[in-house]
């Protein structure tokens, strides 16, 4: 097998050729696989041969991960070192009323489905809640679709057999209509 490591401390892309097995008269193909939590970008040109130069092209591809930055404003986060698989975390937001979204963002699970529609009401005798919520491979699932405004406490269980973490942004936006890079 060729392979073109960069240094993994940093997490930067790799790029492994590896034959597939199949061959034909003249041809024999690989596969590329880039991993790390950069983008790869850039050209890459390898002799394979005498005669043959394989020039790879690595365009900015995402990681199906929301652009937080786009997304809307994140109101709270419970980080994947307290979500371990079969780890439990408890956090206490202050949320206004509004729509939320309720999602891991931890590269490809939301693109994987690992979201769910949240909404916070206004009420005049509010004090407050606490919702429970079971993540997993790949789903997020609360036990209230909604709640009144104020100081919510949000006891999340990882049910999986990943690491996950678990944020809330507020947004007008639907679920699966989040701002993915």
């Amino acid at each position: 097998m060729n392979s073109v490591r960069e240094s993994t401390q940093e997490k930067k892309p790799t790029l492994v050729l590896g034959d597939t097995g199949k061959t034909g008269q003249h041809t024999r193909e690989a596969n590329v696989v880039t991993s790390g939590h950069r983008r790869a970008v850039g050209t890459i040109t390898m002799l394979l041969g005498m005669v043959v130069a394989l020039t790879l092209v690595l365009a900015a591809c995402g990681w199906g991960q929301v652009d937080e930055s786009q997304a809307g404003m994140v109101n709270g986060s419970i980080g994947e070192s307290k979500l371990g698989p079969g780890k439990s975390a408890s956090g206490m937001f202050d949320l206004a009323p509004g729509k939320y979204v309720l999602f891991c963002n931890l590269r490809g699970h939301y693109k994987n489905g690992m979201y769910t529609a949240f909404e916070v009401i206004d009420e005049a005798d509010s004090q407050g809640a606490t919702v429970n919520v079971e993540l997993g491979e790949w789903f997020v699932n609360a036990d209230s679709a909604s709640v009144t405004a104020g100081s919510i406490t949000f006891d999340v269980s990882n049910r999986g057999g990943k690491a996950h973490e678990f944020i809330i942004i507020q947004t007008d936006l639907a679920p699966d209509a989040l701002s993915v890079n």
